[in-house]
């Protein structure tokens, strides 16, 4: 959690805050409009300009996040852990394997 709260970047998804319950701690995040980015394109029409915007943003985040002192590797890139936002914006989530 302390990783991804210093992490501040178009293309991943930003950490807004978090609570904790008696059961359970809920990480609060940026609210994904879209979903990942696995169900956007099955569910949507997607034009060849658009899936080549949103691997550049995937791209793009992971740039950001290997050029940190020390670099940051985000240990599992995959389509459910790209969220796309209301701008069609591709942002890296799911820091949970990241080292």
């Amino acid at each position: 959690m302390k990783l991804w709260a210093e992490l501040k970047h178009p293309n991943v998804v930003p950490f807004i805050g978090f609570h904790l319950g008696e059961d359970v701690a809920w990480l609060i995040s940026t609210w994904a409009s879209n979903g990942n980015v696995q169900d956007y394109l099955s569910k949507n029409e997607v034009d060849w300009p658009t899936r080549l915007r949103i691997v550049l943003d995937i791209a793009s985040g992971l740039v950001y996040l290997h050029r940190m002192n020390p670099p940051v590797c985000h240990g599992d890139i995959k389509p459910g852990n790209v969220l796309i936002g209301h701008d069609i914006r591709g942002m890296l989530a799911d820091f949970g394997l990241s080292r």
